[in-house]
């Protein structure tokens, strides 16, 4: 089997923008039931790391956005990417990975219909929560919290080095063979 050469993975909270664009965004479309929400449900977050999975962020989508239209969804994060998101890019980082002839792959646990707007910026893929529709409206949403590495497992077996910049790497990243890992902090433009 003949192996490309070089895979570089990308994570978008806190590395290729200085933001948690899933807060972020549940804040520009529903500022109020956030606001509230955020403030009680905030002890969830201490769950995440015993139970694999992100508590906070899954009861606040669902108590912020649950029933809304997709249709309006989408132009919510064509506006939150047009109005906050571009605003926040690692610029420095982007115009390191942009020149590289690499495939480029953003990989994120926020939700895809946010995750998407960026595409635009010189991804080949992206890979990210995915979100369900019932009748046109939300419904619910796959989690990749703590799932990443399964999808850079998948990737290791096409590819020959994979590299991974993000800014909190999941720990079973360090498991798997050819994979090197960088923080956005100490990015050089010589990859």
């Amino acid at each position: 089997m003949n192996l490309k050469e070089q895979l570089i993975i990308l994570d978008l909270d806190f590395t290729l923008v200085n933001a948690n664009t899933t807060f972020d965004f549940l804040n520009f479309v529903s500022p109020h039931i956030f606001y509230a929400f955020s403030k009680i449900l905030k002890p969830a977050a201490l769950l995440n790391k015993f139970l694999k999975r992100d508590i906070y962020k899954f009861l606040l989508v669902l108590l912020c956005i649950k029933g809304m239209p997709e249709k309006l969804l989408r132009e919510y994060s064509i506006k939150y990417y047009n109005q906050i998101g571009k605003k926040c890019i690692n610029y420095s980082l982007l115009g390191c990975i942009t020149s590289l002839i690499s495939k480029k792959i953003l990989i994120t646990a926020s939700l895809d219909i946010i995750a998407e707007n960026f595409k635009s910026l010189g991804f080949d893929a992206i890979i990210a929560s995915k979100t369900y529709y019932k009748k046109g409206r939300l419904h619910s949403f796959t989690d990749l919290y703590g799932k990443k590495h399964r999808i850079v497992q998948a990737f290791k077996k096409q590819y020959k080095e994979i590299i991974i910049i993000e800014d909190s790497p999941e720990q079973e990243y360090y498991k798997i063979d050819n994979v090197r890992i960088l923080s956005p902090k100490h990015i050089r433009c010589s990859i």
